[in-house]
């Protein structure tokens, strides 16, 4: 068993990785074709509703190849230097695994009161994304847009009125006089 867990507001890159002991037919109960049912698994851990897109529930069988240690670097975006010091215990783990993101809880603070049948293998921060931004190469890209000092009066709107009244016959004008030449 695992104690409270706090779920702070606005938590970002978090993942927590559980050992469940399910009872026979739960899991399918849980999960339907790929997909977790966020409301079922909020349940074990004593919340009100979880998302479900940010929940992976598998059987270790599942990942034997890559191992739940491998998941975590490779699937889970967490830093092998986090992984490493827990390898042996997370590879060693039997029956199902659940892992929680924090996107899972939505943004808000919520305490987390987890099943009995639940046990915390570990609580990870996933990597954040190192870029920065260069300068642009081009001179061009320096300075304002507008020109300093320069502003722009708005039109009158009562000469263009007027200018649109005068264009008015001259178009018609025009179109008549292209329609008399065609039809005749």
């Amino acid at each position: 068993m695992t104690g409270a867990l706090a779920v702070s507001e606005h938590e970002t890159g978090r993942v927590r990785v559980f050992g469940f002991e399910p009872r026979p037919g739960e899991v399918e109960f849980l999960k339907t074709e790929d997909r977790v049912d966020g409301a079922a698994v909020a349940h074990l851990f004593g919340v009100a509703a979880l998302d479900g897109g940010h929940v992976d529930l598998f059987r270790m069988s599942e990942i034997a190849d890559l191992g739940l240690a491998g998941f975590l670097i490779d699937g889970a975006g967490v830093p092998e230097d986090q992984v490493a010091p827990h390898a042996p215990a997370l590879d060693q783990a039997q029956g199902v695994v659940i892992v929680l993101y924090s996107r899972a809880f939505g943004g808000t603070a919520t305490q987390l009161v987890p099943d009995p049948r639940l046990m915390l293998l570990g609580d990870f921060q996933q990597a954040k994304a190192d870029f920065s931004f260069d300068p642009l190469p081009s001179a061009a890209t320096v300075g304002s847009v507008s020109r300093a000092g320069e502003t722009r009066t708005p039109a009158n709107p009562h000469l263009t009125l007027i200018a649109a009244l005068v264009a008015l016959p001259v178009v018609a004008l025009i179109v008549g006089a292209i329609l008399w030449g065609v039809l005749r």
